[in-house]
Protein backbone atom coordinates (compact mmCIF):
# COMPACT_ATOMS: atom_id res chain seq x y z
CA UNK A 1 0.00 0.00 0.00
CA UNK A 2 2.84 2.35 0.86
CA UNK A 3 4.53 1.83 -2.50
CA UNK A 4 1.25 2.17 -4.36
CA UNK A 5 0.75 5.63 -2.88
CA UNK A 6 4.43 6.63 -3.12
CA UNK A 7 5.23 5.40 -6.65
CA UNK A 8 1.72 5.16 -8.00
CA UNK A 9 1.83 8.16 -10.33
CA UNK A 10 4.95 7.00 -12.20
CA UNK A 11 3.65 3.45 -12.40
CA UNK A 12 0.33 4.73 -13.67
CA UNK A 13 1.96 6.80 -16.43
CA UNK A 14 3.97 3.75 -17.52
CA UNK A 15 0.92 1.46 -17.48
CA UNK A 16 -1.20 3.96 -19.37
CA UNK A 17 1.47 4.32 -22.07
CA UNK A 18 0.97 0.61 -22.82
CA UNK A 19 -2.80 0.85 -23.30
CA UNK A 20 -3.88 1.39 -26.94
CA UNK A 21 -6.67 3.90 -26.29
CA UNK A 22 -7.23 7.61 -26.58
CA UNK A 23 -5.68 9.65 -23.79
CA UNK A 24 -9.02 10.95 -22.49
CA UNK A 25 -10.35 7.38 -22.23
CA UNK A 26 -7.19 6.27 -20.46
CA UNK A 27 -7.63 9.10 -17.99
CA UNK A 28 -11.27 8.17 -17.32
CA UNK A 29 -10.29 4.59 -16.50
CA UNK A 30 -7.27 5.63 -14.43
CA UNK A 31 -9.39 8.04 -12.38
CA UNK A 32 -12.05 5.39 -11.80
CA UNK A 33 -9.48 2.82 -10.69
CA UNK A 34 -7.83 5.34 -8.37
CA UNK A 35 -11.16 6.41 -6.85
CA UNK A 36 -12.16 2.79 -6.29
CA UNK A 37 -8.77 1.84 -4.82
CA UNK A 38 -8.91 4.80 -2.46
CA UNK A 39 -12.51 3.98 -1.52
CA UNK A 40 -11.55 0.40 -0.66
CA UNK A 41 -8.61 1.50 1.49
CA UNK A 42 -10.49 4.25 3.32
CA UNK A 43 -13.58 2.06 3.74
CA UNK A 44 -11.45 -0.74 5.19
CA UNK A 45 -9.73 1.53 7.70
CA UNK A 46 -12.98 3.20 8.76
CA UNK A 47 -14.74 -0.14 9.15
CA UNK A 48 -11.84 -1.51 11.22
CA UNK A 49 -11.91 1.56 13.46
CA UNK A 50 -15.67 1.27 13.99
CA UNK A 51 -15.40 -2.46 14.72
CA UNK A 52 -12.60 -1.84 17.20
CA UNK A 53 -14.55 0.92 18.95
CA UNK A 54 -17.71 -1.21 19.04
CA UNK A 55 -15.82 -4.18 20.47
CA UNK A 56 -14.19 -1.88 23.04
CA UNK A 57 -17.61 -0.64 24.16
CA UNK A 58 -18.75 -4.26 24.62
CA UNK A 59 -15.60 -5.06 26.56
CA UNK A 60 -16.17 -2.03 28.82
CA UNK A 61 -19.78 -3.02 29.47
CA UNK A 62 -18.70 -6.55 30.41
CA UNK A 63 -15.92 -5.23 32.66
CA UNK A 64 -13.08 -6.87 30.72
CA UNK A 65 -9.56 -5.82 31.71
CA UNK A 66 -7.70 -3.69 29.11
CA UNK A 67 -10.71 -2.93 26.87
CA UNK A 68 -8.82 -0.27 24.88
CA UNK A 69 -5.96 -2.65 24.04
CA UNK A 70 -8.42 -5.38 23.08
CA UNK A 71 -10.40 -2.87 20.98
CA UNK A 72 -7.23 -1.92 19.10
CA UNK A 73 -6.47 -5.62 18.64
CA UNK A 74 -9.96 -6.12 17.27
CA UNK A 75 -9.47 -3.24 14.84
CA UNK A 76 -6.19 -4.75 13.63
CA UNK A 77 -7.74 -8.18 13.21
CA UNK A 78 -10.65 -6.54 11.42
CA UNK A 79 -8.27 -5.33 8.72
CA UNK A 80 -7.89 -9.01 7.84
CA UNK A 81 -11.63 -9.56 8.08
CA UNK A 82 -11.24 -11.56 11.26
CA UNK A 83 -12.37 -9.46 14.21
CA UNK A 84 -13.67 -12.67 15.72
CA UNK A 85 -10.05 -13.72 16.41
CA UNK A 86 -10.04 -11.25 19.30
CA UNK A 87 -13.67 -11.01 20.34
CA UNK A 88 -14.38 -14.75 20.55
CA UNK A 89 -11.53 -15.70 22.92
CA UNK A 90 -12.34 -12.72 25.15
CA UNK A 91 -16.01 -13.71 25.23
CA UNK A 92 -15.16 -17.32 26.03
CA UNK A 93 -12.81 -16.31 28.85
CA UNK A 94 -15.48 -14.02 30.32
CA UNK A 95 -18.02 -16.84 29.96
CA UNK A 96 -16.01 -18.93 32.43
CA UNK A 97 -16.22 -16.18 35.07
CA UNK A 98 -19.67 -14.72 34.39
CA UNK A 99 -22.25 -16.51 32.29
CA UNK A 100 -24.35 -13.39 31.72
CA UNK A 101 -21.51 -11.17 30.51
CA UNK A 102 -20.03 -14.07 28.54
CA UNK A 103 -23.26 -14.63 26.63
CA UNK A 104 -23.57 -10.87 26.15
CA UNK A 105 -20.06 -10.72 24.64
CA UNK A 106 -20.76 -13.71 22.39
CA UNK A 107 -23.90 -12.05 21.05
CA UNK A 108 -22.05 -8.73 20.81
CA UNK A 109 -19.13 -10.34 18.94
CA UNK A 110 -21.26 -12.17 16.38
CA UNK A 111 -24.36 -9.99 16.22
CA UNK A 112 -22.87 -6.51 16.30
CA UNK A 113 -19.10 -6.42 15.71
CA UNK A 114 -19.07 -9.21 13.14
CA UNK A 115 -21.99 -7.89 11.15
CA UNK A 116 -20.52 -4.39 10.95
CA UNK A 117 -17.92 -5.73 8.52
CA UNK A 118 -20.61 -7.11 6.21
CA UNK A 119 -22.77 -4.00 6.28
CA UNK A 120 -20.53 -1.00 6.88
CA UNK A 121 -17.69 -1.87 4.50
CA UNK A 122 -19.83 -2.18 1.34
CA UNK A 123 -21.74 0.99 2.28
CA UNK A 124 -18.58 3.03 2.83
CA UNK A 125 -16.84 1.67 -0.24
CA UNK A 126 -19.94 1.99 -2.41
CA UNK A 127 -20.52 5.63 -1.50
CA UNK A 128 -16.92 6.62 -2.21
CA UNK A 129 -16.59 4.50 -5.36
CA UNK A 130 -20.00 5.63 -6.65
CA UNK A 131 -21.22 2.07 -7.12
CA UNK A 132 -24.38 0.41 -5.79
CA UNK A 133 -24.21 -1.48 -2.49
CA UNK A 134 -25.09 -4.83 -4.04
CA UNK A 135 -22.45 -4.48 -6.76
CA UNK A 136 -19.75 -3.59 -4.22
CA UNK A 137 -20.79 -6.44 -1.92
CA UNK A 138 -20.65 -9.06 -4.66
CA UNK A 139 -17.45 -7.65 -6.15
CA UNK A 140 -15.77 -7.97 -2.74
CA UNK A 141 -17.11 -11.49 -2.16
CA UNK A 142 -16.29 -12.58 -5.69
CA UNK A 143 -12.86 -10.99 -5.57
CA UNK A 144 -12.02 -12.75 -2.32
CA UNK A 145 -13.33 -16.05 -3.70
CA UNK A 146 -11.30 -15.69 -6.91
CA UNK A 147 -8.09 -13.99 -5.75
CA UNK A 148 -7.99 -14.59 -1.99
CA UNK A 149 -7.23 -11.67 0.33
CA UNK A 150 -5.95 -9.54 -2.57
CA UNK A 151 -9.37 -9.92 -4.20
CA UNK A 152 -10.77 -7.61 -1.56
CA UNK A 153 -9.13 -4.76 -3.49
CA UNK A 154 -9.04 -6.31 -6.97
CA UNK A 155 -12.73 -7.25 -7.11
CA UNK A 156 -14.12 -3.70 -6.82
CA UNK A 157 -11.35 -2.29 -9.04
CA UNK A 158 -12.12 -4.79 -11.81
CA UNK A 159 -15.84 -4.08 -11.61
CA UNK A 160 -15.22 -0.31 -11.67
CA UNK A 161 -12.90 -0.70 -14.67
CA UNK A 162 -15.46 -2.81 -16.48
CA UNK A 163 -18.14 -0.17 -15.87
CA UNK A 164 -15.79 2.50 -17.23
CA UNK A 165 -15.13 0.42 -20.35
CA UNK A 166 -18.87 0.00 -20.86
CA UNK A 167 -19.39 3.76 -20.51
CA UNK A 168 -16.63 4.49 -23.03
CA UNK A 169 -18.07 1.92 -25.42
CA UNK A 170 -21.51 3.48 -25.16
CA UNK A 171 -20.11 6.96 -25.83
CA UNK A 172 -18.08 5.82 -28.85
CA UNK A 173 -20.40 3.36 -30.52
CA UNK A 174 -23.88 4.28 -29.41
CA UNK A 175 -25.82 5.31 -32.49
CA UNK A 176 -28.41 7.92 -31.75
Amino acid sequence: LFFAFRDGEGLLRWALSLVPMRNNHKQIIANRVYETFRAVVVGSFLTAAVQGATAMIGFMIAGVHLPVVLGIGTAMASMLGASILVTLPVALSVLRESTGYGVFLLVWAFGVVGLLDNVLKPVLIGNRARMPFVLIFFSIVGGIKLYGFLGFILGPILVASFLSFVKIYQEEYDEK
